[in-house]
C-alpha cells in the first residue's frame, strides 16, 4: 500500500518516525511530505497537487505540531482548523484515499485544555477517520 504522511517540520525529520514506521511495515511503500513554517489551513491549498503529485492509497494527516495549536482555543481557529479539516477528508474521499489523523504530542500543550486534540476527535467520528 502506498502511504504518504502529510504534516510539519518534525515530519521532515531524517530518521525521525516516518522512517522508524517504513522500517517497521517493509510491506508498504511510505513516504512524507513536510511543509514546516507554515501552518495547517495552507494544507487545504496545497494537497491536490501534492496528492496528484503523488498518488498515496492512503494519506495520514498531521497538523498537531504546528505552533498555532499552541495559541488559545477561540472558535475562529476551531473554525478554521475544521474547514481546513473537512476540506482534506472530503478531497481524500473524492479521490478514493483512506484517511486518517496522527496526532503527535507538542511541548508546552496541556493536553487537558488541548483544542486541537478535541477538535480531532468530532471531525474524526463525524467523517469516520481514525485518530
Amino acid at each position: 500500500m502506498k502511504v504518504l504522511i502529510f504534516g510539519f517540520s518534525v515530519t521532515a525529520e531524517n530518521n525521525g518516525y516516518v522512517e522508524r514506521c517504513a522500517a517497521l511495515c517493509p510491506e508498504h511503500e511510505i513516504s512524507k511530505i513536510a511543509i514546516g513554517g507554515m501552518q495547517p489551513y495552507h494544507a487545504r491549498h496545497l494537497i491536490s497537487d501534492i496528492v496528484r503529485k503523488h498518488q498515496p492509497e492512503v494519506l495520514i494527516v498531521e497538523q498537531s505540531t504546528a505552533a498555532y495549536r499552541l495559541r488559545p482555543g477561540d472558535q475562529r481557529s476551531i473554525d478554521d482548523h475544521t474547514a481546513t479539516m473537512g476540506q482534506l477528508f472530503h478531497f481524500c474521499k473524492q479521490f478514493g484515499m483512506k484517511t486518517g489523523i496522527l496526532d503527535l504530542p507538542l511541548v508546552g500543550v496541556d493536553e487537558d485544555a488541548d483544542w486541537l486534540l478535541r477538535c480531532h476527535e468530532g471531525l474524526s467520528q463525524q467523517y469516520n477517520v481514525p485518530q
